[in-house]
């Protein structure tokens, strides 16, 4: 997805953009929900899934960063970047106990349509974001430029500087871990569990805890330890 995603960020506006690919992430997981409702297993539906969400995990992180980048001046960056930590710290609590109460009520299938609704008005916080504090400079008809870069601009800098292939190397590696991590946890819950459901909130509680614990490092061990 990344020469996608460069060709269209070189197209477009920073609100339109955001705007295209939070819609295009929506209307796909609204199309899971309502294939996932037919009964049976979906082993083959569930696969398509996973690489669905991780292929969205990837792009909105880099999209969250990217305008949190160009629309805070660097000193004021520097001064709410605890905060903005913060918040995601407590996203990551909210999220998996939320799930771990609503999945009785819900099922397995609505929390997708919730976490629809919750993504569309992230989009549409962004948007908002965009337009009130853009640095993007403005053509002389008025109309927003569209953002730097193109199809393979990103990919060709981790290549092509020293600095960026380190960070590459540190983010591969730390996802093949978790990947094999998350893929032992996945057996090892399957194993325990049957029904969907009951997995559902064992994963929420796992998270839940462990991300308690990542907010209380952030708070307030990470300044002792670096």
């Amino acid at each position: 997805v990344v020469p996608v995603f460069g060709f269209l960020s070189s197209l477009l506006s920073r609100g339109n953009f955001l705007a295209s690919v939070f819609l295009f992430f929506s209307l796909g997981f609204i199309g899971f929900g309502y294939l996932f409702q037919d009964p049976g297993e979906h082993q083959m539906l569930a696969r398509f899934f996973f690489t669905w969400v991780s292929v969205f995990n990837m792009v909105s992180i880099s999209l969250v960063w990217s305008v949190i980048n160009e629309v805070l001046p660097k000193e004021e960056a520097k001064a709410n970047f605890g905060k903005i930590a913060t918040g995601a710290g407590l996203g990551a609590v909210l999220g998996p106990a939320l799930t771990l109460k609503l999945v009785p009520i819900l099922g397995t299938t609505n929390l997708i349509y919730l976490s629809t609704f919750l993504l569309l008005l992230c989009g549409l916080l962004s948007i908002l974001l965009a337009r009130e504090k853009t640095t993007i400079e403005s053509s002389g008809d008025g109309e927003p430029k569209a953002l730097h870069g193109g199809i393979l601009s990103g990919a060709k800098d981790v290549f092509c500087n020293s600095y960026y292939t380190k960070i590459a190397t540190i983010v591969f590696l730390s996802n093949v871990i978790a990947t094999v991590l998350y893929f032992q946890q996945a057996d090892f819950f399957k194993a325990s569990l049957q029904d969907a459901k009951a997995r559902t909130q064992l994963f929420a509680s796992t998270d839940l805890l462990v991300n308690i614990l990542t907010l209380g490092l952030q708070l307030f061990a990470t300044d002792w330890l670096i």
